[in-house]
């Protein structure tokens, strides 16, 4: 924006969402800029929870619920952010969801629902 006075400005960087932003990152290991997400794609592409319960991660749903994940949460702010927080705890969900039964019932019958949404959607 500008370059007339030979600097440019930035809101994000004045109001410190930029350096947030990198903060977050780091943390969590999981990129929030668009650069950020194109340099890093194929090394964090898990759903660690839906292949736990659907047990392999070339079915139909897990390739639904990337889908969902890339073409959808990676595009806005709060999608990243929750995107970040899931594989900050997706690795611990998955593990308990594999030795509970019961919860992985539970919740194969709400991601059946969900994907069912999905797919009318389109």
């Amino acid at each position: 924006m500008g370059r007339k006075f030979g600097f440019s400005f930035s809101w994000k960087r004045a109001l410190g969402i930029s350096g947030a932003k990198a903060r977050i990152s780091r943390r969590t290991g999981i990129p929030l800029t668009r650069y950020g997400r194109q340099r890093k794609i194929g090394r964090a592409t898990g759903c660690f929870v839906v292949t736990a319960i659907y047990g392999n991660e070339h079915s139909a749903e897990v390739q639904l619920f990337q889908r969902f994940r890339d073409e959808i949460m990676l595009r806005n702010i709060v999608g990243r952010f929750l995107v970040a927080m899931y594989y900050y705890v997706g690795p611990a969900l998955a593990w308990i969801v594999v030795r509970l039964p019961i919860l992985k019932k539970g919740i194969r019958f709400i991601l059946d629902r969900f994907a069912k949404h999905l797919k009318g959607t389109g």
